[in-house]
């Protein structure tokens, strides 16, 4: 067992494939959970939204994003906070077969922020691939060396 990942591709594949899960969990959790964090800096914020099977980053100065719980994103201090809501269920579902996450959004709210939202599957099929690849793919055989090359 120990000689199956003997090679830089395994190893790879492994790491890909906890990644790819790590993703999907999260993914899951969309689907009833709304999870923000800040990371509040002396002159950029970062705010990181997961819900609703999407995950939505937004970084600028001040923001005025008002989420289900209708709470405004508080201004803190420096630092990194973690807000989770729960989404209502019959909301998850709404959002769930009316805006289906279908594609990546990249823009300019109307404060200048700057946005970007990302479907959980754009992001877990591609690695489950990639690590399907590497996993199960035969590894290259060396070739010998001649002893007598100049």
């Amino acid at each position: 067992m120990r000689e199956f990942f003997s090679g830089w591709k395994r190893k790879l594949g492994v790491l890909t494939l906890l990644m790819a899960c790590l993703f999907a969990a999260a993914w899951t959790r969309s689907l009833g959970n709304l999870d923000l964090i800040y990371l509040n800096g002396k002159k950029t914020n970062l705010i990181v939204v997961s819900g609703c099977q999407k995950l939505q980053f937004a970084a600028g100065g001040r923001f005025s994003l008002v989420y289900p719980s209708s709470q405004e994103i508080p201004n803190r201090q420096y630092g990194v906070y973690w807000q989770p809501e729960k989404l209502l269920p019959s909301r998850s579902i709404i959002d769930f077969f009316e805006y289906p996450a279908s594609e990546i959004k990249m823009y300019t709210d109307e404060n200048g922020n700057e946005e970007a939202m990302i479907p959980y599957w754009s992001i877990v099929l591609p690695l489950t691939a990639l690590s399907a690849y590497l996993l199960l793919s035969k590894p290259r055989v060396r070739t010998p060396v001649p002893e007598n090359r100049v």
